[in-house]
């Protein structure tokens, strides 16, 4: 017997084929977002390491022609906001130093010590003009 000849059909039911297209969606949209992740963490390196580090590049990056492929600010973003800001959050500037003192000496407080400066602070902001600052605090304070 010699066989000349053969043929195989293939027939896959409408309920597993529809089952394997979500499935090969499904597993596309999660590259997708896993990409879109890797991106915005790229984006984030290249601001604070490229750009935060010192506002003198991150003024020059905005005379720059934006690139989509580097991200970066929006094209909207005012540069002159962006130095200050950047000048204001860097980990050096005054403001932050304080904050990071301000927090070390909060932490060991005891809790009455805790009140009683919540009490000089809101003082201190009545005192400078800024009373819905003050209103702010004595809320923090009457929640504790």
């Amino acid at each position: 017997m010699e066989v000349v000849a053969a043929t195989a059909s293939l027939q896959v039911e409408e309920g597993v084929s529809a089952a394997a297209r979500r499935r090969e969606r499904s597993r596309h949209e999660l590259e997708l977002d896993e990409l879109e992740r890797r991106q915005a963490r790229a984006r984030m390196e290249f601001l604070r390491d490229e750009l935060l580090a010192n506002p003198s590049s991150a003024r020059l990056y905005t005379l720059l022609q934006p690139s989509p492929r580097l991200g970066g600010p929006p094209p909207s973003s005012d540069p002159e906001e962006l130095v200050q800001k950047i000048h204001q959050w860097h980990p050096e500037s005054r403001w932050i130093l304080i904050a990071k003192i301000l927090h070390t000496f909060v932490d060991r407080l005891t809790e009455d010590n805790a009140r009683d400066l919540l009490k000089i602070l809101r003082s201190a902001i009545t005192a400078l003009g800024q009373k819905q600052l003050a209103a702010e605090v004595a809320a923090i304070e009457e929640r504790q």
